[in-house]
């Protein structure tokens, strides 16, 4: 073989090699699938926050068991129970928070800032600071910053939160 000939061969597939690497193929740069579950992650956490939303009539869980883990196995630290702060699994999950919010006219948890969300294989985390803000049937208002840290495990293409922390008070 030509010394030439020897060079392009070794030359051209190792800039084929770098191409796909680094993206830049004749089809341009293509998301990867880690690109995906970020945006994936980054959608189920607004959708998190969009379901606390409750207006008149009864708080429908629907739209955040769509976004958590429905097992035994969700944990949330949380202090809307007057007997624990620790809530295991998901039916004490919903029934503690679909019977507290029927005493609120109107609530909602709003982020405020979304501090952080990291991903690493199957696992993630979000970190915000919201506020929740309520009314009670006399008219009481309610508006507390809280402090959000979800915990995310990917089940096929979809992020589910298997633990919720909200804690306040908010101290900058």
């Amino acid at each position: 073989m030509h010394p030439s000939a020897a060079r392009s061969a070794f030359i051209l597939p190792t800039f084929a090699l770098a191409a796909l690497l680094t993206g830049c193929g004749a089809t341009g740069a293509a998301r990867t699938a880690s690109d995906l579950d970020q945006a994936n992650l980054l959608a189920a956490r607004d959708a998190y926050f969009a379901a606390w939303t409750k207006g008149p009539g009864p708080f429908d869980m629907a739209a955040l068991e769509r976004v958590c883990d429905n097992t035994s196995t969700f944990l949330s630290f949380d202090a809307i129970s007057p007997s624990t702060t620790i809530i295991r699994g998901w039916g004490a999950y919903a029934g503690i928070w679909s019977q507290a919010l029927a005493g609120y006219t109107s609530a909602s948890l709003t982020p405020d800032e979304h501090l952080a969300a990291f991903m690493t294989g199957h696992s993630a985390w979000t970190a915000s600071l919201a506020r929740v803000n309520g009314t009670l049937p006399d008219g009481t208002v309610l508006d507390v910053p809280v402090h959000v840290t979800l915990v995310w495990q990917l089940h096929g293409r979809e992020w589910r939160i298997v633990h919720e922390h909200v804690s306040a008070p908010v101290r900058r």
